[in-house]
């Protein structure tokens, strides 16, 4: 199984037929450059990149954020002082480029009030975020996306594309082949307790049983054995 359909695309991620038609082409190119060739590898990649664009409807980071949510959200870097002062009130509207520079402005290769955790924020279906990454993934493409950092937040091709960077970079396709969707979700998310698994998981079995694998016939295959 090296391409999906544009049903399959879209009854996976939960989208539109009109959206799907549009991320076909590049989602297919992507799975190449990604080695899916199976329909656990696909799930996993639907699952994940389905996660972290929000359906594939976000292609760049956000932070319009309340003052409320900053805290909730960013509680190591905010006080109540500056969440006020720079989160989203009746009077204002959340100031995201100086959300971001504290947010990620010393951190991932990023130069400390440069503007770097801003321009390199989260983009692209796998939210790639910081300089470093963003670096390393254009010499993976062959892109400089240090200099054109909107590529993967405007183009679909280049937002599908840059997932082949992060799924060779943490090998994502020997998670898919044994089922383990915690242990890619910790590798992407960069955390023993990645956050929205709920969600991940839910999107994983979607994706699973869209492309004809039920849980018990996923579980068989893991195992080796039948389990019935």
């Amino acid at each position: 199984m090296n391409r999906i359909t544009a049903a399959q695309l879209a009854a996976a991620v939960g989208m539109g037929d009109e959206a799907a038609a549009l991320w076909l082409a590049p989602v297919n190119e992507a799975g190449q450059d990604c080695a899916l060739n199976t329909p656990a590898r696909w799930a996993l990649w639907l699952a994940q990149c389905g996660h972290e664009s929000k359906g594939f409807t976000r292609l760049g980071e956000s932070f319009d954020y309340s003052p409320q949510r900053l805290l909730a959200v960013f509680p190591r870097y905010f006080t109540p002082e500056l969440a006020e002062r720079l989160g989203r009130t009746a009077k204002q509207p959340a100031k995201q480029p100086e959300i971001a520079e504290v947010t990620y402005g010393s951190r991932m290769g990023n130069r400390p009030g440069s503007g770097d955790g801003w321009a390199y924020r989260g983009g692209g279906l796998p939210q790639l975020t910081g300089r470093d990454n963003y670096i390393a993934a254009g010499k993976h493409l062959g892109l400089d996306l240090l200099a054109e950092p909107d590529l993967i937040r405007t183009s679909r091709r280049y937002a599908a594309k840059v997932t082949s960077y992060v799924w060779d970079v943490h090998g994502l396709n020997k998670y898919a082949d044994k089922g383990d969707l915690l242990g890619a979700s910790q590798a992407i998310n960069g955390s023993k307790k990645p956050n929205g698994m709920e969600d991940r998981t839910a999107r994983h079995n979607r994706a699973l049983a869209v492309l004809g694998i039920s849980a018990a016939a996923e579980l068989e295959r893991i195992l080796g054995r039948r389990i019935s």
